[in-house]
């Protein structure tokens, strides 16, 4: 057997055992705050408010009857999803986060907010945080050792790093903001009516992050993801190497200008060529640390002369005899975007270096002309 039928075997055998053990735990905290521990889990404001219970008959009938018409409405509604989902190109990641939270708890999250509504803060937060812990506990389990029966492959508990990782960040959230940010809330709310929004962006964050990570969980995302951050890189570091480039011409064009000498023609020549000339070397870098990124990530077959297919890029020439990998066709545009950018900045460059190399003969002139009308008076 190999090691991966033995890692298998493994994972089945130890998603058997922790979902017993869930499931029995479940059942003691049903025991613990329906029959044992009752009175802790009893609201006081519930006898308050002079509610009549529902007769025990009346209240399993109804929702036995509940049951069955949400289980209709599921089936018909994960039907619908899942067509969505290949239309759509969602992920199963992505739907089982985001959509099929959404849509599936909206009963449970009008029924925590209008508890929230009528300052049943802890039955709110309950009716929040008890399907998720009765998916958890409960549900999960139950499906794994259902599909040892009904399925035609056994399912485990076994989840993708990212998902373990979402699903920690997500419990560390839940306990910190009901441990601490319910009592400040409330005690906030009794003092000055203003409650801290402090633990209000913590929750906002995590569903974030978990949005943008089950969004982000396809092959296409992540490869346009990877190539717009190393085009980016590539980018910033040419730019940065144009921008200390483009000070130490204007630098050498001022010192240039302020020298004297009989000749501005020659100045002008000789500051011109030389600027020319530091640009172009500046662009032939730029280039090879373009030829440098396509090298390392292999953005063309074997045998390409990768310096030339960044000149056609960065150039935008665009002959199209050298075409890159499909995973990495982004990043002819961005180098094409980078040389446009930078030709452009040049170019202002330029202009500059000759307004000043020009402007030096006029002010060298004025200089004088009060000298010499010093000397005549």
């Amino acid at each position: 057997m190999t090691d991966a039928a033995v890692g298998s075997v493994f994972a089945e055998k130890l998603s058997v055992s922790l979902c017993v053990l869930r499931i029995a735990a479940y059942g003691l905290g049903l025991l613990f705050s329906l029959k044992t521990h009752r009175e802790f889990f009893a609201g006081a404001e519930q006898a308050a408010t002079g509610e009549v219970p529902w007769p025990l008959g009346l209240a399993l009938a109804t929702l036995a009857g509940v049951t069955i018409l949400v289980a209709l409405v599921s089936e018909v509604f994960v039907e619908s999803v899942q067509q969505a989902a290949v239309a759509f190109g969602m992920t199963p990641a992505f739907v089982g986060f985001i959509v099929m939270a959404l849509v599936g708890g909206a009963a449970e999250m009008a029924s925590a907010f209008s508890a929230a509504r009528k300052d049943r803060l802890d039955l709110s937060v309950g009716i929040a945080l008890g399907s998720a812990s009765q998916i958890a506990r409960f549900v999960a389990p139950i499906l794994v050792l259902f599909s040892y029966v009904i399925g035609s492959v056994p399912m485990d508990l076994q989840f993708w790093p990212g998902a373990v990782v979402i699903m920690l960040f997500a419990t560390m959230t839940a306990a910190l903001v009901t441990n601490s940010a319910v009592g400040v809330v409330c005690r906030s709310a009794q003092t000055d009516g203003v409650p801290d929004f402090r633990h209000d962006a913590l929750p906002v964050a995590t569903s974030a992050s978990i949005k943008g990570t089950s969004f982000l969980q396809t092959a296409e995302r992540v490869r346009m993801l990877r190539q717009l951050l190393l085009g980016t890189s590539v980018s910033v570091c040419n730019i940065a190497i144009h921008a200390m480039v483009m000070v130490a011409v204007i630098h050498v064009a001022r010192i240039a200008s302020e020298s004297a000498t009989s000749r501005q023609s020659l100045r002008l020549t000789a500051v011109m060529s030389a600027t020319a000339a530091v640009l172009m070397a500046a662009h032939l870098a730029e280039v090879l640390v373009w030829s440098f990124a396509y090298s390392f990530i292999n953005i063309a077959p074997p045998g390409t002369d990768l310096v030339y297919f960044a000149f056609v890029n960065y150039t935008t020439l665009g002959y199209g005899d050298v075409t890159p990998f499909e995973h990495w066709h982004l990043l002819g545009p961005m180098t094409a975007m980078n040389g446009v950018l930078l030709f452009g900045w040049s170019t202002a460059v330029i202009f500059e270096v000759l307004r000043r190399t020009m402007a030096a003969p006029r002010s060298e002139q004025e200089q004088r002309e009060p000298a010499q009308c010093g000397r005549h008076e």
